[in-house]
C-alpha cells in the first residue's frame, strides 16, 4: 500500500510524492510498467467543466469567471521512463503549436473567401485545424497516465500494477 508525503511549496500547488516502501524496491514507469530510466517528473493534470465551455456562450467574461471556479489542477511528482517523458513533451508541444495552427488557418480562410469569392471557402481550413488540434489535444492526455477520477481536493490514478493510486490535497490556512 502506497504512503503519500506532501511536500508543498505554497497552498496554490499541490506538490506530492509517493512511496511505496521498502517492499518495492524497483521503480516503474506509472505509464508503461518498465524499469529503464525511470525518474521522477513533474506532471500538471487539468480538468475541465463543460459548464466553463458552455459559459462562452454568455461571453468571454462569464467564461473565464466560470472558468476559474470549476477548473481542477494538480502537479504531482510521478515516476516515468524517458520514452513515455518524451512522449509527454512532444504531445504537449504539438497541442500547444495547434493552437498557432488554428489561428493561421483563420487567416487561410479569410485569404480564400476573398480570393476565390466565396463565403464557402472560408471553413474548410479551420474545419480541418479544429479536427488537428482536436487529435493532438487527445494525444496529449493519452501520454498521461490514466486519470480515474478528479476533482479539487482529489485525483485517483490507475498505477498499473500498483493499482488505484489517490493522491489528496490538505490544503491548511493559517496565519503569518
Amino acid at each position: 500500500m502506497p504512503h503519500f508525503n506532501n511536500h508543498d511549496e505554497s497552498l496554490s500547488s499541490t506538490n506530492v510524492r509517493y512511496s511505496f516502501g521498502n517492499d518495492d524496491p524497483v521503480v516503474l514507469c506509472i505509464k508503461c510498467q518498465t524499469s529503464e530510466q525511470v525518474s521522477d517528473r513533474v506532471l500538471v493534470f487539468s480538468k475541465i467543466s463543460p459548464v466553463a465551455y458552455l459559459s462562452f456562450l454568455l461571453g468571454p467574461l462569464v467564461a473565464l469567471v466560470v472558468l476559474a471556479i470549476t477548473s481542477k489542477n494538480h502537479t504531482l511528482g510521478l515516476p516515468l521512463c524517458r520514452q513515455c517523458w518524451n512522449r509527454y513533451r512532444f504531445a504537449s508541444w504539438m497541442s500547444g503549436f495547434s493552437i498557432l495552427l488554428f489561428c493561421g488557418s483563420l487567416a487561410a480562410g479569410v485569404a480564400m473567401m476573398l480570393q476565390f469569392e466565396t463565403g464557402y471557402l472560408f471553413w474548410p481550413a479551420p474545419i480541418i485545424a479544429t479536427a488537428v488540434m482536436a487529435f493532438l489535444f487527445y494525444s496529449k492526455q493519452s501520454a498521461l497516465p490514466t486519470v480515474l477520477y478528479i476533482d479539487k481536493a482529489k485525483i485517483v490514478l490507475d498505477g498499473g500494477v500498483h493499482g488505484e493510486i489517490t493522491f489528496q490535497y490538505h490544503g491548511v490556512a493559517t496565519r503569518s
